[in-house]
């Protein structure tokens, strides 16, 4: 979780791999028939070729998690 939060936008969790951070997330509902929350995900560092977004849903139950995206088409 992001203890520091100064804001109301500002991200609820920060994502690491090891010491380096990666993303940040926000949670956030569906605005469907049927809303189910989940945390909007975007991953941003030097090992990427350009930021992308994604999104976490967790499971019913809580005990596990969806990581859903969307990859850009490279033309060329």
């Amino acid at each position: 979780p992001n203890d520091n939060r100064d804001n109301e936008k500002a991200a609820a969790f920060r994502l690491f791999i090891g010491k380096s951070q990666v993303g940040d997330a926000w949670a956030t509902r569906t605005s469907s028939e049927n809303p189910k929350n989940y945390l909007r995900v975007t991953f941003d560092g030097p090992d990427f070729q350009e930021p992308f977004g994604a999104a976490l849903f967790p499971s019913d139950e809580g005990k596990d998690a969806q990581l859903v995206w969307r990859r850009q088409k490279v033309s060329g």
